[in-house]
């Protein structure tokens, strides 16, 4: 199963998020839900560096993390944040899509 962590601060700001696990739907390397939620993440990852929202980016076989830098102007938080917040969509769509067997959401607030 994939377990996706979202933290989030009291603004509604993601300030960082988990990716772990395997979904177990198809063999590996064919596995469409691990292929969709790496396209996902790696999508929102991306935009977020090409607008200059850079920050840590881990990843590793069977595990991804992201934690944005905290100093940026307003207009590039706003960017990236809308940017996350379809990659949450889009991964709650995919657990609502192919059930909790293979993929969990769990979005946390986090003080900042």
């Amino acid at each position: 199963m994939i377990n996706v962590k979202i933290f989030k601060n009291n603004k509604g700001e993601t300030v960082k998020f988990t990716v772990s696990g395997h979904a177990g739907y198809g063999p590996f390397g064919k596995d469409i839900i691990c292929a969709a939620v790496s396209a996902i993440t790696y999508t929102a990852v991306g935009y977020c560096k090409e607008i200059g929202y850079d920050g840590q980016f881990v990843e590793e076989d069977g595990y991804a993390s992201f934690t944005p830098e905290a100093v940026v102007d307003e207009q590039t938080k706003t960017r990236a944040n809308a940017s996350l917040d379809a990659m949450c969509i889009g991964l709650r769509q995919i657990e609502a899509s192919y059930g909790k067997k293979y993929i969990r959401i769990h979005e946390l607030i986090q003080e900042v």
